[in-house]
């Protein structure tokens, strides 16, 4: 697409006109995630909440440690083998044992 339909094409899905420093590569990028996002839903809550821990702690100029939601189900099995013994590891609601 020129760059005059790319332009075009950014105010359509955005309703507003695209930054001027924006390139022909950057539209096709910003264009290509609006559609996808529009297609299959954005970012979940707990994702939009830990880009804003993110971006407060960066501004603050002390970034220190992200509270990061626990991503392994209770009863999940952790399983390693190192130095040939096997390893296992139950995941609790509060811990691991």
């Amino acid at each position: 697409m020129p760059i005059a339909a790319l332009r075009a094409r950014y105010r359509e899905l955005f309703r507003s006109d695209p930054p001027p420093a924006f390139g022909p590569d950057l539209l096709r990028r910003s264009i290509a995630q609006q559609i996808q996002e529009n297609a299959y839903g954005g970012l979940s809550r707990e994702a939009k909440k830990l880009l804003g821990q993110l971006v407060r702690s960066m501004a603050s100029g002390n970034p220190g440690r992200l509270e990061v939601p626990q991503r392994i189900k209770p009863g999940s099995e952790l399983v390693r083998i190192w130095n040939g013994q096997t390893h296992k590891v139950t995941v609790l609601a509060k811990g691991f044992a």
